[in-house]
C-alpha cells in the first residue's frame, strides 16, 4: 500500500487574510478525507454471518485502452465477482461500470482481471471498486489514467472469460479443458492459447483466430500429472500480432487415484443343517470407493479351505447380493466359518466376517410322557395300559411300545410313528399274572431308527384273589340269584332288565361268597348301562351297590341315572378296605325304578363284576 503525504503550510503573516487561510485549511480537509477514503482501504470485507469475505486488488497496469486488475480472495470463503465501477475519487460516484464476470475466486486464488475502458472516459485519477455478484462493494483501488487513445486499437487484444477453474481426474488421465476467448481489440488476430503445468511446461497448445468483438471456446486435451495430489496450472493468452501475453489465469488440478473399497453389507450368519448336507448361503458386498471393481466372494471353512466362492463386479456406491452353496461338515458339531471380500485385482482381504455353522444328525428320540403307574386285578385278568410317547428329536420316526414283565417277557407291544414335536397315545391290553401277588413291570419305548431302547419305565402290578364267580355271565346265571324281572342276556353275556311301559323296580341281583380266613376287600369294579325312555318321565332309575354279612349292610353305594337323552354306561370301581373275618358274605346290586307315568321302555345291564381281596 502506497503511503499518502500530506503537506499543509499556511501563514498569515506573508499577507494571506485569516478568512482565506480558514477556507484554504477546510478545503485540504476535505481533500485529504477523500484522499484517506480512496487510499487506505485497499481492501474491505463482506461479513456473511460469522465468516469474512476479504478480497484484495494487489496491483493494477494501464494501457491506452485496458486495465488489468490483479485481485487475490485473502478470505477463507468462495467469493464470485461480476462487475468493476470506475468512480469519482472527489464525490464517490459512480461513472462507469463494466462487466468482467461473473469470476468465482476459490481462498488465496490471484485473478487476473481484464478492464476495457469505456468510450470517452477523460485521463485522470479514479477509484476503482469491485463489486461482487449480490451488488456489493468488495474492494477499492486508486488509478491514474495519464492518457486515453479515443480511437479504436488497431490491433487484436484477448481476453479469457471462461475456463474450468478445476480439473479432476485419475493419474496420467486425459482431461478436457475449455476456455472461452473474446478479442476486445479493434483489429482481427490469432491468439494462442496454452495450458501451463506446474513447473511451467506446456501441457497443451491452441491458436484461434478471432475478429474485434467476436468470443468463442477453445478445446484443449491434457494429461494429467502421473502422481496424485493437486497442483496449480496456469491458462495464458498469447497475442499473436504483439508477442505479449494478453490474460491469464490459474487452474487447480486435482489428481486422484480411484479404486474399490468393498465391504460386507450383510450375510447370513448363522448356517443350520444336516451332516453333509447343501445349504444356501446369502451375502451383499457394497463399494464404498471411487471406481468400479470386481471382488471375490469366499467363503471358508474352520481350516481355512475355500468351501465355494463367486467373483462379481460391483460399480461405486453400489451394493450387489449374490448367493453361494455350501456342503456342511460331514460330522456333528458347530463350526467357525468365515466369509471375506476380497480386492479381485490386488487380492487384498477388504473385509471378513464370521459364520456359525451347526452340522446336525437329523434323527427322532422319545420320552415316555405318562402311563398307568400301576395296575390291580384278579389273577389271568385282562388290563388295559395306556402310554404317551413323545419325539423329542428332530425328524420323524418308529418307536416300538413294549411292555415287559417281570421275567424279562414281552407282554404287549405296539409301534407308533411320531413327528417331530408330536405325541402319540398307545393303549395296550396285557394279561395279570395267575398268582396273587406284587409285580414290577417295565413299559419300553424302542426307536426303530436307532434300534435303541430311548426311554424305559416301570409300573406295579397287584394281583388279588377274585371272590366272585362267573363275574362276566359267561356261565349263564350259575352263582348268581337273580330277582324278577333281572334275567340273562345270553346274547350279550350279561345280567339285563329290559321292559316296555314298567312300572316301578326293586329287585336284585346278588350272589353269595365265603372267606376261609381273615381277609380285606380291595377292589370292587362292575360295567353298567341304564336308559329310560322318554327322557324326564322316571322320577328317578338307580343300581345300588352293597356287600352284606347277613341283614347287615357292611358297604354300599349308589349308581344313578341322571335322566340325560343318552343312556348312562361307564365302568364303576371303587377302592376298598375292609377286613372280612372268615364267614358268607353277599354282593347285592339292586335296581330301583320310580317309573313315575308314561314311561315306554326301561333298559338296565351290568356286566364283568369283580371283587378283589388281598390277605
Amino acid at each position: 500500500m502506497g503511503r499518502l503525504i500530506i503537506l499543509i503550510v499556511a501563514n498569515v503573516n506573508k499577507g494571506i487574510s485569516p478568512i482565506i487561510a480558514t477556507l484554504l485549511l477546510i478545503f485540504i480537509a476535505t481533500v485529504a478525507v477523500v484522499l484517506i477514503w480512496f487510499w487506505l482501504p485497499s481492501l474491505r470485507t463482506e461479513s456473511r454471518g460469522s465468516v469474512s469475505v476479504l478480497l484484495k486488488i494487489e496491483a493494477v497496469s494501464v494501457s491506452s485502452n485496458r486495465l488489468t486488475l490483479y485481485i487475490r480472495n485473502i478470505g477463507n470463503e468462495e467469493i464470485k465477482i461480476d462487475k468493476v465501477s470506475i468512480d469519482d475519487p472527489a464525490t464517490g460516484l459512480s461513472k462507469y461500470i463494466v462487466d468482467v464476470g461473473p469470476l468465482t475466486l476459490k481462498p488465496g486464488q490471484l485473478e487476473t482481471v481484464n478492464v476495457s475502458l469505456p468510450t470517452g472516459i477523460q485521463a485522470g485519477k479514479y477509484a476503482l471498486r469491485v463489486l461482487s455478484t449480490s451488488g456489493i462493494s468488495i474492494a477499492t483501488y486508486v488509478v491514474e489514467i495519464s492518457s486515453v487513445s479515443q480511437q479504436p486499437l488497431q490491433l487484436p487484444l484477448f481476453s479469457i472469460v471462461s475456463y474450468n477453474s478445476t480439473i479432476l481426474g485419475a493419474p496420467s488421465s486425459s482431461k478436457r479443458l475449455v476456455v472461452g476467448l473474446v478479442n476486445d481489440g479493434g483489429a482481427s488476430g490469432v491468439a494462442v492459447v496454452r495450458v501451463l503445468d506446474s513447473s511451467g511446461n506446456v501441457a497443451s497448445s491452441a491458436s484461434v483466430s478471432l475478429s474485434p468483438g467476436q468470443r468463442t471456446d477453445v478445446s484443449l486435451s491434457v494429461v494429467l500429472p502421473p502422481a496424485s495430489g493437486n497442483y496449480q496450472w496456469r491458462i495464458i493468452a498469447i497475442n499473436s500480432a504483439t508477442g505479449n501475453q494478453d490474460d491469464e489465469r490459474t487452474v487447480l488440478v486435482q489428481v486422484v487415484t480411484y479404486t474399490p473399497v468393498f465391504y460386507i453389507a450383510s450375510y447370513t450368519g448363522n448356517i443350520t443343517g444336516a451332516v453333509s448336507s447343501r445349504q444356501l448361503f446369502n451375502v451383499t458386498v457394497t463399494n464404498s470407493g471411487n471406481a468400479t471393481g470386481t471382488v471375490r466372494v469366499r467363503v471358508l471353512d474352520q481350516a481355512g479351505n475355500t468351501v465355494n466362492s463367486t467373483v462379481l463386479a460391483v460399480p461405486p456406491g453400489a451394493s450387489v447380493a449374490t448367493s453361494l452353496a455350501l456342503t456342511l461338515p460331514s460330522s456333528s458339531g458347530t463350526y467357525s466359518w468365515t466369509v471375506q471380500a476380497v480386492d479381485n485385482a490386488t487380492g487384498t482381504i477388504h473385509d471378513s466376517k464370521p459364520i456359525t455353522v451347526r452340522a446336525v444328525v437329523y434323527q427322532p428320540k422319545f420320552s415316555i410322557q405318562s402311563y398307568n403307574t400301576s395296575i390291580t386285578g384278579a389273577a389271568g385278568l385282562k388290563q388295559k395300559i395306556v402310554v404317551a410317547v413323545a419325539n423329542t428329536g428332530n425328524a420323524t420316526g418308529a418307536v416300538q411300545v413294549n411292555i415287559i414283565d417281570n421275567n424279562g417277557n414281552t407282554v404287549n407291544s405296539t409301534t407308533l410313528s411320531i413327528p417331530a414335536d408330536q405325541t402319540a397315545t398307545a393303549t395296550l391290553t396285557v394279561i395279570l399274572p395267575s398268582s396273587r401277588g406284587t409285580y414290577t413291570w417295565k413299559i419300553q419305548a424302542l426307536n426303530l431308527n436307532t434300534t435303541r431302547v430311548d426311554d424305559e419305565k416301570t409300573f406295579m402290578v397287584s394281583v388279588y384273589g377274585e371272590l366272585i364267580k362267573n363275574g362276566d355271565f359267561s356261565q349263564g346265571s350259575a352263582y348268581w340269584t337273580l330277582q324278577s324281572p333281572w334275567r340273562i342276556d345270553t346274547s350279550l353275556q350279561l345280567a339285563r332288565i329290559n321292559l316296555t311301559n314298567p312300572r316301578d323296580i326293586s329287585a336284585s341281583i346278588s350272589q353269595n361268597f365265603t372267606v376261609s380266613s381273615a381277609v380285606t376287600l380291595t377292589q370292587l369294579k362292575l360295567y353298567y348301562y341304564m336308559d329310560a325312555h322318554p327322557p324326564g318321565h322316571a322320577i328317578s332309575l338307580q343300581l345300588v351297590v352293597s356287600i352284606e354279612s347277613g341283614s347287615t349292610i357292611l358297604w354300599s353305594q349308589t349308581i344313578s341315572w341322571q335322566k340325560r337323552n343318552e343312556p348312562s354306561e361307564d365302568t364303576f370301581t371303587a377302592q376298598l378296605s375292609i377286613r372280612l373275618a372268615p364267614g358268607t358274605y353277599t354282593l347285592r346290586i339292586k335296581a330301583l325304578l320310580n317309573a313315575g307315568g308314561n314311561l315306554n321302555q326301561v333298559d338296565i345291564r351290568v356286566d364283568n363284576v369283580s371283587l378283589l381281596y388281598a390277605p
